[in-house]
């Protein structure tokens, strides 16, 4: 299983062996994707549905002990009504009985993602090329493609929204072109070339991304890109 659904533990069947061949369904991909170096988009989807399980898991507690009590008596020096909670229902164990396992799995999961992560980033450097301008919300990102000995260059641009507890931003990225790995072809003179075609930015923000092992492009190059140096704009933007 290739992709697990947001509503997974949920929907069709709510029955423990069911839900755990599903979920060792998915992470069975998971893990292959893992050994080969290709962490997206599983290791952003794990992260959500860790997310999702502990929510839906708080939720169900929080149900759970504002209901299915009767009145056992009274505490007159708390002034407070003493409670029996009542046996679970059938489906509430078996849904714990599924949250449990599945949280641990995928907290699993995620270790293994996490320890991919931080080697992979240990093997990379960011540079800044040229001079770096005030508004780095827009402009270029180089990844050093190690397999076939080129420049991917990729134009991008970062968007802000606000939520009620958070300010968030996102970068968007589109491919543009790439360039032979040359002494003739320097992260500068590749720079030049684009501010040569691009008028509207006469001093763009550009990072060089370089790794000294090969890292697959699409599927872990290009997103930890975007997480560093998103991660980067973020702390030195005066926006």
């Amino acid at each position: 299983m290739k992709k697990l659904h947001k509503n997974w533990i949920t929907e069709k069947h709510l029955d423990f062996e069911y839900k755990k061949y599903v979920l060792l369904a998915y992470l069975k991909n998971v893990s292959k994707s893992f050994s080969q170096s290709m962490l997206y988009p599983y290791f952003s989807d794990l992260k959500e549905h860790y997310n999702d399980l502990t929510n839906l898991q708080d939720c169900m507690d929080a149900v759970f002990d504002g209901c299915q009590k009767t009145i056992a008596g009274f505490d007159f020096e708390q002034m407070a009504v003493l409670y029996n909670q009542d046996s679970k229902k059938r489906w509430v164990e078996d849904l714990d009985k599924i949250l449990e396992f599945s949280l641990s799995k995928i907290t699993t999961s995620l270790k293994d993602g996490e320890t991919i992560f931080d080697f992979l980033q240990s093997h990379i450097q960011v540079r800044t090329v040229g001079i770096a301008p005030l508004n780095n919300n827009e402009g270029y990102l180089f990844l050093t493609n190690m397999q076939k000995n080129t420049v991917m260059v990729y134009s991008y641009i970062i968007t802000i929204f606000d939520k009620p507890d958070v300010h968030q931003r996102k970068m968007h990225t589109q491919y543009l072109a790439s360039y032979n790995n040359t002494l003739r072809n320097t992260n500068e003179s590749i720079k030049r070339d684009l501010i040569k075609g691009n008028k509207d930015l006469p001093n763009p923000a550009t990072y060089s991304i370089e790794a000294d092992i090969s890292i697959p492009i699409n599927e872990t190059m290009l997103p930890m890109a975007k997480q560093l140096i998103g991660k980067h704009i973020s702390e030195t933007s005066i926006n």
